[in-house]
């Protein structure tokens, strides 16, 4: 079974549990193949870190489809994919993690090296190059192709959805996971074929 989960919106909890949970059990139901249609600005590094390390677990082929936009924390979670599609319209943006709020707002954040450590698996991607990227709070935007050549993107492409492929939409401002549960249970009813 082929299976895919869309999200556009910013990263936080919600999102995380939303998406640990689906992603899971569409693996525990059968799935081989699971893409992941991603868009988003980033926001909450925690839970960024938590998906992205909850996607890498899971035994399953995983692919990870840019559909708009992968900045900040979600350029982190992509890089989870054993395939990372970049479709020819979106982009990419990356920058070291800061402080918000507080006494240290606009400050580079330690949390910046949990960012970065899985683009340290890219092939090139040394030191000179993570600095580059990560020693500043100012966004550096990467259209599709430079995301390949980076390594962050393993192919450009404009995929479909496959036929019969179950497909949950996530809603990154809810806590709600009824919808995440019913999706579950759809899995178990098995679809008729159409006519």
């Amino acid at each position: 079974m082929d299976a895919g989960i869309m999200f556009t919106g910013s990263v936080n909890t919600g999102l995380a549990m939303q998406l640990q949970l689906a992603a899971t059990a569409l693996v525990q139901a059968g799935t081989k193949r699971l893409t992941i249609y991603l868009s988003s600005r980033g926001g909450d590094i925690t839970a960024g870190m938590a998906i992205h390390n909850t996607l890498r677990m899971l035994d399953c082929h995983l692919r990870l489809v840019n559909v708009g936009q992968c900045g900040s924390i979600a350029a982190t979670v992509f890089l989870a994919g054993h395939e990372r599609i970049a479709m020819p319209a979106s982009n990419f943006f990356l920058h070291a993690a800061y402080y918000v709020e507080g006494e240290k707002t606009g400050q580079i954040s330690p949390n910046t090296t949990l960012i970065v450590a899985p683009y340290r698996n890219l092939p090139g991607w040394d030191q000179e190059r993570l600095d580059r990227y990560f020693t500043s709070t100012t966004e550096t935007y990467l259209n599709a192709a430079e995301a390949l050549d980076l390594g962050i993107a393993t192919a450009i492409e404009s995929p479909r959805l496959t036929p019969g492929e179950r497909l949950l939409v996530l809603d990154p401002d809810s806590r709600d996971l009824s919808r995440v549960d019913a999706f579950v249970a759809g899995l178990k009813t098995p679809r008729r074929a159409r006519p």
